[in-house]
């Protein structure tokens, strides 16, 4: 299906694709990444080793080392 912006003319079914897969998620991204930001949180995958299971460390450890 091409776009609606390939195809010269206002085509409502690829206007609607196209505001399903990239407009409105990122509208909502970018509302999420505002809201978390104005919180302060940082998102950061660090968390003490206390608050984790032993299998759920190991996977921590492997996203810490990969970011």
């Amino acid at each position: 299906m091409g776009g609606f912006k390939e195809t010269g003319s206002w085509n409502l079914l690829a206007y609607l694709y196209y505001l399903g897969t990239y407009s409105i998620p990122l509208f909502f991204y970018g509302q999420w990444l505002f809201i978390v930001r104005k919180k302060g949180n940082n998102l950061s995958l660090h968390t003490s080793k206390s608050q984790m299971d032993s299998n759920n460390s190991v996977i921590m450890e492997h996203y810490r080392l990969a970011l």
